[in-house]
C-alpha cells in the first residue's frame, strides 16, 4: 500500500468519528456498490407524496434523472452512511413531530455538509452530502416564491430519495435500522467520499 493510499484511508476512517462528534447517532463507511437505487423512490417524488415536487430546488423535476445519479454512484467507491436518532413525545406523525423532524433533518444536513467540507481537506474534492427527506433550509423554498435559484447553494443538497436511493434497503445492507417506530425519529444521510 502506498503512503498516499494509506493516508487517504486513514482520512476516511476519521470521518466516522467526526460524524459522531458532530452529534450524529451512528456512522459507518460503506462501499457505494451497497447503495440501493430503486426507481420507485423517484416515482413517489413524481406522485408528489411529500408536496415538494416542482416547488423545491432540491427536488424533481429540478434535479437530474435517476440514471445520472446511478452513473454518479458508479464513479465513487466509498461513502459514509450516517443516522440521527431522537426520541419524540408523539407516537403518530403530527405537527409537533413534523417540527422536530424538520429541525433534526436540518441538523443532519449541516453535519453532513460539514463532513463534506472536511473531505476537501482530506484530498477528496468530489465529496457530496445528501440527507433523507426534502430540503428544510428555507420555509418556504424560494422556488415556491418564483425565484430562479436556491438561496443557500452552499448548504442545500438533493435528498437521497430524490436521487433515487432506497434508504431502507441501503440501511439494511449496512446493518442499520430503517424502521419507523412510535416515539422515535430516525433520519438517514449519506456522504459520497471517493
Amino acid at each position: 500500500m502506498t503512503a498516499e493510499v494509506s493516508k487517504a484511508l486513514s482520512g476516511c476512517l476519521t470521518l466516522e468519528k467526526k460524524a459522531l462528534e458532530a452529534g450524529l447517532t451512528r456512522a459507518c463507511l460503506i462501499w457505494t456498490e451497497d447503495i440501493i437505487y430503486d426507481p420507485r423512490s423517484r416515482i413517489k417524488c413524481r406522485l408528489n407524496t411529500c408536496g415538494n415536487y416542482g416547488t423545491n430546488f432540491q427536488c424533481p423535476p429540478s434535479l437530474p434523472d435517476i440514471e445520472t445519479y446511478i452513473d454518479m454512484n458508479s464513479r465513487y467507491k466509498l461513502a459514509l452512511l450516517a443516522q440521527s436518532e431522537e426520541k419524540c413525545a408523539s407516537e403518530v406523525y403530527d405537527e409537533a413531530m413534523e417540527k422536530q423532524a424538520k429541525a433534526q433533518g436540518l441538523n443532519l444536513l449541516k453535519a453532513l455538509v460539514g463532513l463534506e467540507r472536511s473531505c476537501f481537506g482530506l484530498g477528496f474534492p468530489y465529496a457530496l452530502a445528501s440527507a433523507g427527506g426534502s430540503c428544510k433550509i428555507c420555509n418556504p423554498c424560494k422556488a415556491r416564491l418564483g425565484e430562479k435559484a436556491c438561496a443557500h447553494p452552499e448548504l442545500a443538497r438533493p435528498s437521497m430519495e430524490a436521487m433515487g436511493i432506497d434508504i431502507a434497503a441501503t440501511c439494511r445492507r449496512a446493518g442499520y435500522s430503517a424502521d419507523f417506530l412510535p416515539g422515535r425519529l430516525l433520519l438517514t444521510g449519506l456522504l459520497y467520499i471517493c
